[in-house]
């Protein structure tokens, strides 16, 4: 997967998670208010002395269907409202595990990355580990610490292998100018630099 396609995801994971708690902290809110309003309306009835409609007499006792009413809505308020708390758990729960799959990710992309350029310094093909290279400099930006730190030495490693390259490249190309006698003194300057840091 791409760091385009990663970056997609996460967003669009991102969007639906944010959406959900929307939803759900409007809807606990109305629950909310329902359970406030039923449990008004119970008190009422409690205190007016009617604890039938708590004990579930309401047909025997005469409790009005406005104190039913109520209580009926407290009770499948807060029914409501734990089950929306339950879902927003939930909601957060994965919206933890899809963020910790994308973070975890990059390691295995770094993985790749790091055994194609090692194997393109051993195979001597050295403009594809260059391309590698760049590609790890960059996934290696957007990892932890301890991430980073299993990997910096292989990358070190590749790092020093292009750069010897690269110096064994130069040397060669200022040697050409040399014996053509085309070289300028700086150049010249440069290649001694060079032989005496190998």
């Amino acid at each position: 997967m791409t760091k385009e396609e990663r970056e997609k995801r996460a967003s669009a994971t991102g969007r639906i998670i944010i959406v959900t708690a929307i939803v759900l902290s409007l809807a606990g809110t109305f629950l909310v208010a329902n359970t406030i309003t039923g449990f008004t309306v119970a008190k009422e009835s409690v205190t007016k002395g009617d604890f039938a409609a708590v004990a579930g007499k309401a047909a025997d006792e005469g409790i009005s269907p406005a104190q039913l009413d109520g209580l009926q809505k407290a009770a499948g308020s807060a029914l409501l409202g734990l089950l929306s708390i339950a879902m927003l758990v939930v909601v957060a729960r994965i919206g933890q595990g899809a963020l910790a799959g994308m973070k975890e990710s990059k390691t295995p992309g770094i993985k790749g990355t790091v055994e194609k350029a090692e194997n393109a310094i051993k195979e001597g093909n050295h403009p594809e580990a260059y391309a590698l290279y760049s590609s790890i400099k960059q996934i290696y930006a957007q990892m932890e610490e301890d991430e980073k730190a299993q990997y910096y030495s292989r990358i070190m490693h590749i790092h020093k292998a292009l750069a010897q390259q690269a110096a064994m490249t130069e040397a060669h190309y200022l040697t050409e100018k040399y014996l053509n006698g085309t070289i300028t003194e700086s150049e010249f300057e440069r290649l001694k630099h060079i032989i005496a840091s190998q």
